[in-house]
């Protein structure tokens, strides 16, 4: 299975991409589990900038369109996903990348009950995209081991998190 793990952080040293890098390793003989990391790159959407995209969005758009999964991992802010991970849902609107693409929400913050607010602003952008949607996952910093040089997966949190991808083979 090709996934892609898109971070709606744009601090890549951040809990969000550590999360999503653990869940590369835990993840048993993909065929490939690759990062966007182009977040910080991706221009503002405007609908003038549709007509000449820039590379940056050409690439980002086929990373996704060649993931059989895409695993967003998300903080909170203001009770909403970030503006830099709105603005990749916003350049992948009208080409539809997203649609039908089989996609697993997370979003990853502090303690409860951070992030529910978000998780529902998120679903209620993805399922607007039509995404394939079959769980979602609101994970704290309490459901891993943390320190300021990684992450590591409770056994639990890794279950969970495996089930979840299971879901969408």
């Amino acid at each position: 299975m090709r996934i892609l793990g898109i971070s709606g952080s744009t601090q890549e040293e951040g809990t969000n991409h550590k999360l999503l890098r653990a869940i590369g390793i835990a993840v048993e003989n993909p065929t490939t589990f690759t990062i966007e990391n182009q977040i910080n790159n991706i221009p503002l959407f405007s609908l003038k900038r549709l007509e000449n995209p820039q590379k940056q969005i050409q690439q980002l758009k086929e990373n996704i369109d060649q993931a059989q999964l895409v695993i967003i991992c998300t903080p909170e802010y203001l009770h909403n996903i970030p503006a830099a991970l709105k603005n990749i849902l916003e350049w992948c609107t009208a080409s539809g990348e997203f649609y039908q693409k089989k996609v697993l929400p997370i979003t990853f913050t502090p303690k409860e009950p951070r992030g529910e607010m978000a998780m529902r602003s998120f679903l209620q952008s993805l399922k607007a995209l039509k995404c394939n949607i079959k769980t979602h996952l609101n994970l704290y910093h309490q459901d891993v081991l943390l320190n300021d040089k990684s992450l590591q997966l409770k056994p639990e949190t890794k279950e969970m998190i495996l089930a979840s991808i299971d879901l969408y083979q």
